[in-house]
């Protein structure tokens, strides 16, 4: 024997209970859940992360840091928006080894502190900067300057170059 409810039925049944089930009486009184303190964990760096003048390989492209400089200024607009911030410049180089799909672009570097803040790059800084492209050919390199506003107490730091658009970054660690 088949008993069939109507759908209508099933749904106001659902509604019914989870309503009965998340709404707390009036009179109740919640109190928060206290989140656990303890040491911030360390950023999250791929087992592939590299040195400063190692090449780092990643999928469809490679880079190499070939210098880094913190706490200075580069021009009159070169300068930290905040005092409790200074710049830091990376001389990087990226080499494709795919003929599509691998970009040249400031906006896909990143730098992450031990605290786990990931910082994006300025678009003021040392000269010369990456020059921005599409589809650079594979076996071609581009190098430029990429720089990047961050706290003066920032640690631990490491910096990231997604070349291929969803997938890994290529990371070194700076040792900063």
């Amino acid at each position: 024997m088949n008993i069939r409810i109507p759908a209508i039925g099933v749904a106001a049944f659902c509604a019914a209970w989870l309503l009965s089930a998340t709404t707390a009486p009036s009179s109740a009184q919640t109190k928060p859940t206290p989140c656990p303190v303890g040491p911030t964990p360390a950023p999250i760096v791929s087992k592939g992360a590299g040195k400063i003048g190692e090449v780092v390989k990643a999928e469809k492209f490679a880079i190499q840091v070939n210098n880094v400089e913190r706490g200075k200024t580069y021009g009159s607009l070169g300068k930290p928006k905040d005092s409790a911030n200074e710049l830091i410049a990376i001389d990087f180089t990226l080499q494709s080894t795919a003929d599509k799909e691998v970009g040249a672009y400031l906006s896909r570097a990143r730098l992450r502190d031990s605290d786990g803040f990931e910082y994006e790059a300025t678009s003021f800084g040392k000269d010369p900067t990456l020059k921005s492209q599409n589809d650079v050919p594979s076996g071609q390199k581009r190098r430029g300057w990429v720089t990047f506003e961050i706290p003066k107490a920032a640690k631990g730091l490491v910096f990231a170059y997604e070349a291929v658009p969803f997938k890994p970054a290529a990371e070194t660690l700076l040792g900063q």
